[in-house]
């Protein structure tokens, strides 16, 4: 092999790996452009009438919107207080931190069996299991997976209506 050959054959080899690197670099931006998965899934919609939440032992609370107002529908009826519906939204912004499939786990290992609170927009419900003693990161199902995200609403949920009637 003579030695323009040789550098011909070094030039190609340095650019397939120029060429695969830009490839990598180029698909890592694209990953950091896509943005952070959250608990917010499309299934929602665009517009939040209704939110039940159910809390085992206690009833069944629903949360009505009207306009821009929200109302407690069940089991009383009274005004909703915004700032607690809106640090209930604020779990939507939630990263998740990591997913599990469902298929052979034990729900109730992460207590997202029938005691666990459950929280449903619109029609999308969200089971609120144990906290994860490592990481703090709480274990939600949602739509056949396990997520784990660092959510700050399970003590207001725990509070059922006193929680969302507004003060007056």
């Amino acid at each position: 092999m003579t030695g323009t050959r040789k550098r011909l054959l070094i030039n190609l080899c340095l650019l397939a790996l120029v060429i695969g690197a830009g490839w990598m670099a180029y698909q890592q931006v694209q990953k950091d452009n896509s943005g952070v998965d959250t608990l917010y899934t499309d299934t929602i919609g665009d517009t939040m009438r209704e939110i039940r939440i159910l809390v085992p032992g206690k009833d069944e609370l629903v949360l009505s919107a009207e306009g821009e107002d929200w109302f407690i529908t069940q089991p009383i009826q009274a005004k909703a207080n915004p700032k607690s519906l809106r640090h209930l939204l604020t779990m939507m912004a939630e990263p998740i931190l990591k997913t599990y499939e469902v298929e052979g786990k034990a729900l109730e290992t992460y207590d997202l069996g029938d005691a666990a609170i459950r929280v449903t927009f619109n029609d999308v419900e969200y089971v609120f299991g144990k906290l994860n003693p490592v990481n703090r990161q709480r274990y939600i199902l949602l739509e056949n997976k396990i997520l784990m995200a660092n959510e700050v609403v399970y003590e207001l949920l725990n509070r059922g209506v006193d929680g969302f009637k507004e003060e007056k």
